[in-house]
């Protein structure tokens, strides 16, 4: 699973990655929407994160 914002370059980079390697993954759009961006700051313990 990957959360990821469409800003984030880091997140383009991961899954242009994983796709190449044809590895399946689930995506979570933090983009407005603040249920999952608390549900990353639970889960990772930090409060920013790089766009």
């Amino acid at each position: 699973m990957i959360y990821s914002s469409k800003s984030c370059y880091y997140c383009t980079a991961v899954k242009k990655e994983l796709d190449g390697k044809k590895i399946p993954y689930t995506e979570k759009l933090v983009d407005n929407n603040p249920a999952l961006l608390k549900e990353l700051e639970t889960k990772t313990g930090k409060k920013r994160f790089r766009k």
